[in-house]
């Protein structure tokens, strides 16, 4: 088998599993946004984002600086196993921490059960480590399975827009599920007996996870913003249109975010000097030109399908969101198949603020005079001024 062959039949095999998962989400989604009407599903997505901000922010950037450590000392099982409850114990302090904070803010009871589950599900669930350790297809393979579970859940006890706490808890549960069936994966089994730690191995673990703990916390607790600026600016109302053709959007987009994970090791391979020129940005960048396209042509057949009636205004904002789709896949393949494989984290960091300021002050602009649909071109300047700001960056390399 052949080297370029090697490096993408995991994440081949990932993407598979993803698509898999893509149809689960639609369906979640049809679900919900028929259940609860525009005004509850856009309550709904509010909880459900602030959930994946805190559960991201729990997950303290090992996705990626743990995975590149882990994968440094894939010959050393005893500094690999130490190094896992380092990591485990990091993001127990770090989750604890967030939902305490966020419990003494007013009026956040109502997100607070479906951001304890998230919380929860980022701390038991390894995704790191399953990454390191070539393990996606299992990664992949028990998130998929709880998808499942809780589409199941949520088409058998959400009927209705006072269902909206329930809809939103199921739809933050799918990792408590995935954990419990990757739990009989060898790679875990081998490291499950906990192990005596220093209290300068916690230190240096956490170093470890603030080096890069902003790369996915901060578009997380960012996409939590744009739903509360969103709804304050519009309406919730305005918030479930938008949130209905950013679910399409998110959907492909996840699609993307985990080829381009799963391509993160092979990256920083290519960037140690063992593989040839990484051109692995460019690839997904042409795979997000060509899922962007029904997008641009079919917004009104699509969201009918997704969202059903009600949802009109969606239309226009998926056919905007259409761009997003090869805006955002560009940042991401720079970002972290280039800048962060080259370890370049400042420099993307940057560029990731400068965008989310930008869509902030793109809102306030927008959202007032085009709803739904200012909203989404928001989304698209915001990843125009990211990419911009990685231009210098990219010119060294």
């Amino acid at each position: 088998m052949t080297t370029g062959r090697r490096v993408w039949l995991g994440p081949a095999g990932v993407t598979a599993l993803e698509a898999a998962s893509l149809v689960v989400g639609f369906l979640t989604q049809l679900l919900l946004m028929r259940s609860l009407g525009p005004a509850g599903y856009g309550q709904c997505v509010l909880a459900v984002a602030v959930g994946v901000g805190l559960s991201t922010l729990t997950d303290f950037g090992f996705n990626f600086s743990g995975t590149r450590q882990a994968v440094h000392w894939a010959g050393e099982p005893a500094r690999r196993h130490r190094l896992f409850w380092a990591v485990q114990l990091t993001k127990l302090g770090v989750g604890g921490c967030a939902l305490s904070v966020m419990a003494l803010i007013p009026g956040s009871g109502p997100l607070l059960p479906a951001a304890a589950i998230s919380v929860l599900g980022a701390i038991l669930f390894p995704t790191w480590y399953l990454m390191a350790r070539a393990r996606l297809l299992v990664a992949a393979g028990t998130l998929l399975a709880g998808r499942v579970a809780a589409l199941g859940a949520i088409a058998l006890w959400v009927r209705e827009p006072q269902d909206i706490g329930l809809g939103s808890v199921l739809n933050c549960a799918a990792p408590l599920v995935a954990v419990a069936l990757a739990s009989m994966d060898p790679e875990l089994r081998g490291v499950r007996q906990p192990c005596r730690l220093q209290a300068n191995e916690l230190g240096r673990a956490f170093r470890l996870g603030a080096s890069t703990v902003w790369i996915n916390a901060v578009p997380a607790l960012g996409n939590a913003m744009v739903q509360a600026l969103i709804g304050a600016l519009g309406s919730h109302a305005t918030l479930g249109q938008y949130a209905a053709a950013d679910k399409v959007r998110a959907a492909i987009q996840g699609l993307f975010g985990a080829l381009g994970q799963a391509l993160f090791p092979a990256s920083v391979a290519a960037a140690d000097g063992a593989r040839p020129r990484n051109r692995l940005p460019v690839v997904l960048l042409a795979l997000a030109c060509a899922a962007a396209l029904p997008l641009a042509l079919a917004p009104e057949f699509i969201i009918g399908v997704v969202a059903g009636s009600g949802f009109s205004e969606a239309a226009g904002a998926l056919r905007v969101m259409s761009l997003a789709v090869i805006s955002s896949t560009a940042v991401l393949g720079l970002g972290t198949l280039h800048l962060l494989a080259h370890s370049l984290d400042a420099a993307y960091a940057r560029a990731v603020f400068a965008g989310l300021l930008v869509q902030a002050a793109a809102l306030a602009a927008l959202v007032p005079a085009f709803g739904a649909a200012g909203a989404a071109g928001a989304l698209w300047i915001a990843d125009l001024a990211a990419l911009a700001a990685m231009v210098p960056a990219l010119r060294r390399r």
